[in-house]
């Protein structure tokens, strides 16, 4: 079983991850940008966001070996690449959709994304979030990550793709109940298909 954790940067979503491996022996798969360096960047476009887009949908094939026969937590799940470029329309950066998706199908339908079987979405206030981007500055995010206006449009993203698939919500802000986290996980529900995944992205983005 995978469980993928998505959400806004600095929402604690790493944090509640690792403790939850330690409490409970669940295996605990990196986010993408652990793995970046080991993806050569290919210019493809003259667009930068396109050239990094496709470097971060191949990570998924490397995370894949780190998959356990047990209870794999994911650090970011193709969700957070498919807000990212939602964030990036609605603040009228650039349109990078149609690329994107098509893209994304072709690794879908090769097998070369994980699709995680539940998505827990961490949250918390905008506020928290940047005391902790300013107080954090050696972990070099980019400040496009903590404007409040890309902060808002994947909020919005999440909200909507999570009430389609299997979801629960954490508030970092007040003490995480890691008992109903468990409880979340344990609990049986349907496995969610790749082509449910295709339009449900498509239904929202385009």
């Amino acid at each position: 079983m995978i469980i993928s954790f998505d959400g806004n940067v600095f929402t604690g979503k790493t944090s509640v991850i690792k403790k939850l491996s330690e409490r409970c022996d669940f295996n605990y798969i990196p986010e993408h940008s652990d793995f970046l360096d080991k993806i050569i960047y290919e210019k493809i476009s003259d667009n930068h966001s396109i050239n990094e887009q496709l470097r971060y949908i191949k990570i998924d094939s490397l995370r894949q070996g780190l998959i356990a026969k047990s209870v794999n937590l994911l650090d970011r799940s193709f969700l957070s690449m498919s807000a990212h470029v939602y964030a990036l329309l609605e603040t009228g950066k650039m349109d990078i959709r149609k690329w994107y998706i098509d893209k994304l199908q072709e690794y879908l339908d090769s097998g070369k994304i994980i699709i995680p079987d539940k998505y827990v979405y961490a949250t918390c206030d905008y506020g928290v979030i940047k005391r902790r981007f300013d107080n954090d500055t050696a972990k070099g995010t980019n400040d496009i990550y903590v404007e409040k206006e890309y902060f808002n449009s994947i909020d919005k993203f999440n909200k909507i793709v999570l009430k389609k698939l299997p979801s629960f919500n954490v508030d970092t802000e007040v003490d995480v109940d890691y008992s109903r986290i468990v409880d979340f996980i344990s609990k049986e529900q349907g496995k969610v298909r790749k082509d449910d995944i295709a339009k449900i992205l498509i239904d929202i983005m385009m």
